[in-house]
């Protein structure tokens, strides 16, 4: 029975993989095509309460993570009614993939945490971990497509898409995401969104 919960564990690990790899090809598509732009965002998107987004984006992001250590997320809200507009699909995976990073990376036992709050126009999420950090000589490296940091020694199992694709869909819904990092100490990545206009 233990070889068998081995084999079911592995092919379950296996498969959000690729779900995550797919999911990743998917959006990038849809930016390269045209299909998710500020415009057609203002047009057809929908104001989403940010509290559920972090919820479900901690959820997807418990998928995608490399490794599952026993890591812990706090979330700290400054300003709980708090609405972004845009694309909940495409945001909640931006989310993902940078608080996967901060799981992935993250010792045994640590713990990530996410704050957020409100400055003039704009929502503002910093997603904090306790990992290795990245050298300043890597750091723009972090936001290139295909790469990743240190692969040999953090064998993550992806494309090197995560933080570029990120950074795209946030853009694209007019926010920003910026990276800051202390070797030995962890990094902080964060992320500002426009507030929903109101209806």
């Amino acid at each position: 029975p233990h070889q068998i919960q081995e084999l079911l564990d592995y092919i379950g690990r296996g498969s959000n993989r690729l779900h995550h790899v797919v999911d990743q090809m998917v959006f990038i598509t849809q930016l390269e095509a045209g299909l998710l732009t500020p415009a057609g965002l203002r047009e057809h998107g929908m104001a989403m309460h940010l509290s559920e987004l972090l919820i479900a984006a901690v959820n997807l992001a418990r998928r995608f993570a490399a490794r599952s250590p026993d890591v812990s997320v706090r979330t700290q809200e400054s300003d709980e009614d708090v609405f972004v507009w845009g694309d909940t699909n495409a945001l909640k995976h931006a989310l993902a993939e940078i608080i996967a990073n901060a799981l992935s990376f993250s010792p045994q036992g640590a713990e990530v945490v996410l704050s957020q709050w409100v400055a003039g126009h704009n929502t503002v999420i910093a997603i904090v971990d306790q990992g290795p950090g990245i050298p300043p000589q890597q750091l723009a490296n972090a936001l290139r497509e295909f790469h990743q940091i240190d692969r040999g020694h953090y064998e993550q199992q992806g494309m090197g898409l995560g933080l570029p694709l990120a950074r795209r869909l946030i853009e694209v819904h007019g926010g920003t995401l910026d990276i800051q990092s202390v070797v030995g100490r962890g990094t902080q990545v964060t992320v500002q969104l426009p507030l929903a206009r109101e209806s």
